[in-house]
């Protein structure tokens, strides 16, 4: 089947990351911006109404009014006034004369506010002249002339807002250049963090097209810690498939060398047949019956040591106590007593099948060689279980202990077996990546030990 198209951005892990990491740098530089702007702009604001407040109180302090009620102003401090359409206006308005005094750059129009003020209170507002846009502060004092007479006096001076907007928008192009290459810099740095971040990532699948090409036997590269488990379990599926693929191989060679004799022997009754025909019947059965059971051990050999890495874990004491309540009545006139030490909380991820063959194989031979007691006990050690059962028999000689692990050797002839149960059990426990030892145990007889096998 053709490899199926991938969207770039679904596809890959380093696109999706950048682009969630730059929609949100986005709107945070946004909102960042946006702060920032209005802190400015009252900030700007305050020192415009600082700078207005300056220019009124200067404005008063030039001012002077007569008994008559004229209005006269020294020269003021800045220039601007005397200047038309300067963007710097000035207006003193006598409310009760109906006549005052405005600066040269106002040309006879009025910038003071219409409606009644508080006197001498402040107002810092907007206005318009012309259709130019004003910052304006205006109060309203009584003016004592020299007569002794009080008189509403309105003084008033105005800015353009031109400065002001040219200045906004000067900072406002400054924060976008500023923001804007401050994020391209957060993205570039993002994006190289994430392509160092995510070169295990790279390395473990170039590992896996190795492995895919054949260039390759397992992945079997260095991985940060949150990647070595996937690392791990990867490499035990290649190497459980490659195992698997051997234990067929091994499993038809076996059956093809198991099956010679049988055929040979049928070839053979071809003169026996004619001879005697009731003997030829016996041997046609017989090798019938023994190219059966040899097929079905075959095939069970190689079922058996099957293992798949991820199994649920199965509880040890219910099999250990099934298989021991029913060779306790197989060999009931020896009267075994069973000292079992396996806790109730004992887990193995293995097969159930494969475990009540290791322990039936194993609690069989104990209770065929043992004289009067078993025990079983069950620990785990670093992730992996230990599973022992002895017995009180004569025990195995330490130079016949590897003898009997293989198959077809029996420690006593004079029981019955086929002297398969512990080379079966040996090849289930090393489908696990487990071993079996045989030692003597604390009860004076053999000690048999499942060791490494995965706990639950």
């Amino acid at each position: 089947m053709p490899p199926q198209a991938t969207d770039p951005v679904r596809g890959s892990l380093t696109a999706r990351l950048t682009l969630a990491a730059g929609a949100v740098l986005i709107v945070f530089l946004g909102l960042t911006g946006l702060a920032l702007e209005r802190a400015w702009r009252e900030s700007a604001l305050v020192a415009m109404k600082a700078r207005l407040e300056a220019h009124l109180y200067g404005l008063i302090a030039a001012t002077e009014i007569d008994a008559a009620g004229e209005v006269r102003t020294r020269q003021l401090a800045d220039p601007r006034y005397g200047v038309p359409g300067s963007g710097l206006y000035a207006e003193i308005l006598l409310l009760d004369a109906g006549r005052g005094w405005q600066s040269a750059s106002l040309m006879q129009q009025s910038i003071c506010p219409g409606g009644p003020l508080q006197t001498g209170r402040a107002v810092f507002d907007r206005a318009a002249l012309g259709g130019e846009a004003l910052f304006r502060y205006a109060m309203q004092v009584d003016w004592e002339t020299p007569d002794g007479r009080l008189h509403p006096v309105r003084f008033c001076v105005a800015e353009s807002g031109r400065v002001f907007q040219a200045q906004a928008a000067a900072f406002r192009r400054t924060l976008v250049l500023m923001l804007g290459g401050a994020g391209i810099m957060l993205l570039v740095a993002q994006w190289l963090v994430l392509r160092w971040g995510l070169q295990p990532l790279r390395t473990v699948t170039r590992a896996l097209a190795a492995v895919e090409q054949g260039r390759r036997d397992r992945v079997g590269v260095p991985a940060p810690r949150e990647l070595a488990p996937l690392v791990a379990g990867i490499d035990r599926l290649i190497e459980n498939e490659r195992a698997q693929r051997e234990r067929y191989r091994h499993a038809l060679d076996d059956l093809a060398h198991s099956l010679k004799t049988p055929l040979a022997v049928l070839r053979g009754l071809g003169e026996t047949v004619r001879r005697d025909p009731e003997a030829c019947r016996r041997q046609l059965e017989e090798q019938t019956r023994r190219m059966d059971a040899i097929v079905g051990r075959q095939l069970q050999r190689a079922v058996s040591a099957s293992r798949r890495t991820f199994l649920q874990p199965v509880a040890v004491r219910p099999v250990a106590r099934r298989l021991v309540d029913t060779l306790q009545k197989v060999y009931a006139e020896k009267g075994i007593e069973v000292d079992d030490r396996i806790p109730a909380s004992a887990r193995l991820r293995v097969e159930a099948d494969d475990l009540m063959e290791m322990l039936g194989n194993l609690l069989d031979n104990a209770f065929k060689y043992g004289r009067h007691r078993v025990r079983l006990s069950f620990e785990v050690r670093q992730g992996r279980a230990l599973l022992a059962i002895e017995d009180d028999g004569p025990g195995v000689p330490p130079e016949r202990r590897e003898a009997i692990l293989r198959r077809g050797v029996r420690m006593d002839q004079s029981l019955p077996g086929q002297g398969i149960g512990l080379a079966a059990t040996l090849d289930i426990a090393a489908s696990y990546g487990a071993e079996l030892r045989v030692g003597e145990g604390s009860l004076g007889g053999a000690r048999f030990v499942l060791e490494g096998l995965p706990s639950g």
